[in-house]
């Protein structure tokens, strides 16, 4: 099975499989500026399963998270997920 993560910066570029240094720029880039047009970054983890998770950061400190599922499969960890957005513990 193959698995992604994309990070989507708050002005539409994306950015494949990002590194701790690219999900700080994206999170300063998000709280830096006001910009109502352009409130929010991404970050997508999924596999060709159908299964993604998203993680949504606003300016106005809202996140969001949301499971997709085109088809249910096994769940996907969340050591696996905290792989992808670098946590060091859950």
């Amino acid at each position: 099975m193959n698995r992604f993560c994309v990070l989507t910066t708050r002005f539409g570029r994306d950015i494949p499989d990002p590194t701790s240094d690219d999900l700080q720029m994206a999170l300063n880039e998000v709280f830096s500026l006001d910009d109502d047009e352009h409130p929010n970054s991404w970050l997508r983890y999924g596999s060709d399963s159908g299964q993604m998770f998203v993680l949504d950061v606003y300016q106005s400190s809202r996140i969001i998270f949301t499971q997709w599922a085109d088809i249910v499969t096994t769940p996907i960890s969340l050591t696996v997920m905290a792989r992808c957005f670098h946590l060091t513990s859950l």
